[in-house]
């Protein structure tokens, strides 16, 4: 009983050595992501086709994969605005650097028609007792309440004690 055990202690320790010993090698395959005139495209994306392994590339374009050695490996290579890149490394059997060109590829949309519904601009009135009393930061002023009401802006000056202020292309004096 002993012995049997002991044999099948030694033929699994051999089983075990024996395929710990046949993991593949692991090679980097790494390299820079550049755009026609040479700068670096940061954010574009390094994908194994066929795979979820990838990179994306930072802000001076470079990437870097690690990779189990095998026969061949394609990478893609993607951003937005740039054409897409497939390249090829027929044998991974050392560490690789891939440097890529990437030309700018233009999308001609066609005629693009905005539209929207037609508003009403209104006059609204206000009572300056009421806006004395309004807290102000900038020290109650009239001209700081009106500037909150959407689409006016106050870049006129005080002209003869009279205040300007534009309010969707008309002018409203107070």
């Amino acid at each position: 009983m002993r012995l049997r055990f002991a044999i099948l202690a030694y033929i699994y320790i051999i089983l075990t050595v024996t395929v710990s010993g046949q993991e593949r090698k692991r090679y980097r395959v790494f390299g820079n992501v550049l755009d026609a005139e040479g700068n670096p495209i940061e954010l574009a994306a390094v994908q194994v086709k066929g795979t979820v392994i990838g990179d994306v590339t930072n802000l001076t374009g470079y990437y870097s994969l690690t990779l189990n050695e095998g026969d061949s490996v394609t990478l893609i290579f993607s951003c937005i605005g740039y054409g897409r890149v497939e390249r090829i490394i027929p044998v991974l059997s050392q560490d690789t650097r891939l440097n890529v060109q990437m030309n700018y590829m233009f999308y001609d949309l066609g005629e693009i028609t905005v539209t929207a519904p037609k508003q009403t601009v209104m006059m609204e009135s206000l009572d300056p007792g009421r806006v004395r009393l309004l807290p102000d930061a900038t020290g109650g002023s009239i001209e700081s309440v009106v500037v909150t009401y959407a689409g006016v802006s106050s870049t006129n000056e005080f002209v003869n004690e009279r205040i300007e202020f534009p309010i969707f292309g008309t002018g409203w004096q107070l």
